[in-house]
């Protein structure tokens, strides 16, 4: 028994060695597949892959990925976000990378350009609908903030609402789950 425990410690330490010096690996019963160690890893506070001004994932190789979140992305829209525009954002196929697309140009912007006003009401707000092809309708609310800025301007917002909301008043309730 004892020389078998000392056989299988020697196998051990040559997978505790490889561990150390490299990444990812596959074995199978006659090949072994191994990746370097990545150079640099960026997280979000999730410890998901993600970062907003380059590669979340980068190899010595050259290679990279860049992430959303976790979400593997085209490097453009990390790196050249003034490159989006609401045409590229309709046209986008893939629904989650639409979404980032959105939250890079503004939501404010985005929905400001061509959405359909469905109903205005002073005291709750004005809704706006955006119809995207493949996806549910994109509804917001903006409603201004009654209180002044400091040189008297007033701010406004945009809520995300229920898109079966047909007033502003019902939108404006369904951001309380009302």
């Amino acid at each position: 028994v004892h020389a078998n425990v000392m056989t299988e410690t020697a196998r051990a330490v040559g997978t505790i060695e490889m561990t150390k010096a490299a990444g990812w690996y596959w074995t199978w019963d006659d090949t072994c597949l191994v990746c370097d160690r990545p150079e640099s890893i960026s997280l979000d506070e999730n410890r998901r892959y993600h970062n907003d001004t380059g590669p979340a994932i980068k190899y010595r190789d050259g290679y990279a990925g860049w992430y959303w979140h976790n979400l593997m992305i085209p490097r453009w829209i990390i790196e050249q976000p003034e490159l989006i525009t609401e045409k590229k954002i309709i046209a986008e196929r893939n629904v989650e990378i639409r979404r980032v697309m959105v939250e890079k140009y503004g939501m404010e912007r985005f929905v400001s350009e061509n959405a359909k006003v469905i109903d205005h009401d002073e005291r709750w707000g004005t809704l706006l609908h955006k119809v995207m092809a493949g996806d549910e309708t994109v509804a917001v609310l903006k409603v201004t903030n009654r209180s002044p800025e400091p040189d008297g301007t007033y701010k406004h917002a945009f809520l995300s609402v229920a898109p079966t909301a047909r007033t502003a008043h019902e939108a404006n309730a369904s951001t309380f789950d009302l």
